[in-house]
């Protein structure tokens, strides 16, 4: 787990501060958010720094029992709270009701009132968060609760979504809903350089600078494609040659389609004159703006605009019939890409 110590220690501060304070992490799929709270809670596991005395931190994924209404996901932290159970509980069964009852409500606001009074404070780690603010099981009245919680006793929330809560809102009342003005942004882009020779090294000790240097040139510091250099080159194939770059495209296609899919249309369009070696036009300033200094995919180099990640040019580039330079390769892209 390499850190990303400059963004953790801005959590830190937030949630750390005498009235703690709520985060939104935003990331693109894939791009170190979990394993960012991840980070958060080791962090604070080895007091480093020591979180406030009496901080409990839970930590859920918005997956089964917990993402289906308020009650379960109430009923986790509840029990986790009341048992001293590790973070991360889940339920075995889910009760029936679709949102929660006035009792559940008010047991979770006296459990968290009584962690108060000890001098104590509640954080919840809530990873894929916007699977809860898009789904109609969950009401308004629940994030009002939330909101009434971090309002009145020293309770924050550091969530994560693969875009701005707001614009994954179920309807327009949750999307309105006054809980969003509780939280400030953090914005979770690529690793930079020394992390990603450090995550390389990490996942493949002993494999040495070379896989370092191909690691960095392919994924521009995107976890997902350094993971698969590693793995590339653990199974014996010679970093940046023919036989690892096909390995290499076969295994990100699926990731590469993911990300393709998740990009706005004028950053599609974006990508794909960049990775053909045209230059941007006027009609590009924003999506530039979004792409380079903001998220990190792309980079000024010798004067022009290019794309930090070689797999992702690659990718793009195969799917217009630009560069067929790997074995294969256009007939994935094509078929991901949709082309």
């Amino acid at each position: 787990m390499v850190p990303r110590t400059t963004p953790t220690r801005r959590v830190q501060q937030r949630i750390y501060a005498d009235r703690p304070q709520c985060v939104s992490v935003v990331g693109d799929p894939r791009i170190g958010k979990s394993t960012f709270l991840d980070g958060l809670a080791a962090s604070a596991d080895a007091a480093d720094p020591a979180p406030p005395t009496g901080t409990r931190f839970i930590r859920l994924a918005m997956t089964g029992p917990v993402s289906t209404s308020p009650t379960a996901f109430l009923a986790v932290v509840l029990d986790t709270l009341a048992n001293g159970g590790a973070d991360g509980a889940r339920l075995s069964s889910v009760p029936g009701s679709p949102d929660a009852s006035p009792r559940a409500y008010a047991s979770l606001e006296a459990q968290v009132q009584e962690l108060a009074q000890a001098g104590g404070r509640l954080i919840l780690l809530l990873d894929d968060f916007d699977r809860v603010t898009s789904s109609p099981a969950f009401p308004a009245t629940f994030f009002s609760f939330l909101r009434s919680l971090a309002n009145n006793f020293p309770v924050a929330y550091v969530t994560t979504s693969r875009q701005d809560l707001q614009q994954l809102c179920v309807s327009r009342e949750v999307e309105e809903s006054p809980f969003f003005n509780i939280f400030q942004n953090l914005n979770l882009g690529p690793l930079d350089e020394a992390q990603t020779r450090a995550l390389a090294a990490e996942r493949a000790p002993g494999l040495g600078t070379e896989l370092a240097d191909w690691a960095w040139a392919e994924s521009g510091g995107l976890p997902a494609v350094v993971a698969a250099c590693c793995d590339v080159a653990a199974a014996g194939k010679a970093p940046a040659s023919d036989e690892a770059r096909a390995a290499l495209d076969e295994a990100l296609a699926p990731y590469l389609q993911e990300l393709w899919a998740h990009f706005a249309e004028t950053h599609r369009g974006l990508l794909a004159r960049l990775a053909a070696g045209e230059a941007p036009g006027e009609r590009d300033a924003r999506p530039l703006r979004d792409l380079g200094p903001r998220r990190g995919y792309l980079r000024e180099q010798d004067g022009n605009w290019v794309l930090t990640s070689e797999a992702l040019r690659r990718a793009i580039a195969a799917q217009r019939g630009g560069d067929p330079s790997s074995p294969g390769l256009l007939r994935r892209m094509k078929r991901f890409f949709g082309g």
